[in-house]
């Protein structure tokens, strides 16, 4: 039904929508939102408005525009989007027009953070960064970050309250945070804090029907199968214990009867995970004494930068390179470099082997 809008009848249509709604009334017209209303008028255009399903759709991506530029941790422009969302659909009702028009994509939902996530992502950096940085890169307050730091690190916590500890998929998040201290750049002679991790945790979720789940397995298990990797063997544990009751045996009534093989290292799985086995994060460095590959340990080398002693067999000779550095000639052909310290990066001394080569690497 064809309906004329000015700025006078989509200001009343806003201000009779909102009536009962506290929440919104109290984020929306207070403080910094005062301007909200005009705000979502003045993106209305009003001559290209001639039905109410257009009066709707225009408001709604007022509002969307005003979100999106909103300066405010992801959280709370979630509920301010929540409160934008109800509030449309009580207009759309008000003017008769239906559930499932276009207007709802007009309103984006922003894309919902966990600020101890994306912390530990921004940890990464192993430059590190200030209290400051963080709070500026993460859009949250000091505050805010100095309580995910102690959460995530509890040596960081002098005093004070407990605080619970971040948790991924049931699992409980405790990164190592290293702290430096250097001389600010604008003031030599003053001292800034900088955090970072030296054991980077990537702390991945993933949301999987029970044949991608199925698929992830089975990759993790021919893995295993093919270069005996106590990685793959980890990390298929970690994602069994996280499914279901149902998702667990559907994948091995479906799968594991298919494939013996398969079936029985899933049995393993749920062998150790009855012995309460315990799923936790771990530095490559304590990975290297759980009985890791040579590829493994030459991988875990190169990754770490650590200087190690390696023992090579090659063409019935034995080569022993007591402090060397590992650094990859040719991935595809599975060819490695072994340079001796004194002499890094400085490639014309080194040692070309494959994995297969390595008798033994130590650190």
């Amino acid at each position: 039904m064809a309906s004329f809008f000015n700025i006078e009848k989509i200001r009343s249509l806003l201000s009779e929508t909102i009536d009962g709604d506290k929440a919104a009334q109290s984020m929306l017209f207070h403080g910094e939102n005062q301007g909200f209303v005009d705000a979502v008028i003045e993106a209305c255009h009003m001559s290209e408005i001639r039905t109410n399903t257009e009066a709707v759709r225009a408001i709604a991506s007022g509002m969307g525009d005003y979100v999106r530029r909103y300066p405010a941790p992801p959280s709370y422009k979630q509920r301010l989007w929540d409160s934008c969302d109800s509030w449309t659909r009580r207009i759309a009702d008000k003017l008769g027009v239906e559930a499932g028009t276009a207007f709802e994509d007009e309103l984006p939902r922003p894309v919902a953070r966990d600020i101890g996530v994306d912390l530990i992502k921004a940890l990464h950096d192993e430059k590190g960064k200030t209290k400051e940085e963080l709070a500026e890169k993460l859009n949250v307050g000091i505050k805010t970050i100095q309580t995910e730091l102690r959460a995530l690190d509890p040596s960081l916590r002098k005093s004070g309250p407990k605080i619970r500890p971040l948790r991924i998929a049931g699992q409980e998040m405790h990164p190592k945070i290293e702290v430096k201290s250097e001389a600010r750049e604008d003031n030599p002679h003053a001292v800034e804090r900088k955090f970072y991790m030296k054991n980077r945790l990537h702390p991945i979720a993933l949301q999987l029907n029970t044949q991608e789940a199925a698929t992830l397995l089975l990759s993790l298990f021919r893995m295993n199968e093919d270069t005996g990797s106590l990685l793959s063997r980890e990390m298929a544990i970690d994602v069994w214990c996280q499914l279901s009751d149902y998702g667990q045996s559907r994948i091995q009534e479906k799968y594991g009867a298919k494939d013996r093989e398969f079936n029985a290292f899933l049995d393993e799985i749920k062998e150790e995970l009855g012995a309460n086995r315990l799923v936790t994060f771990h530095t490559e460095e304590q990975q290297r004494d759980d009985n890791m590959s040579m590829g493994e340990l030459v991988m875990s080398s190169f990754k770490t930068g650590d200087a190690c002693r390696i023992v090579l067999k090659q063409s019935g000779k034995t080569i022993r390179i007591d402090k060397a550095k590992i650094t990859p000639a040719d991935l595809h052909e599975n060819r490695w470099l072994a340079i001796p310290v004194e002499e890094y990066p400085d490639k014309s001394s080194a040692v070309s082997f494959s994995t297969e080569e390595v008798w033994d690497i130590r650190w």
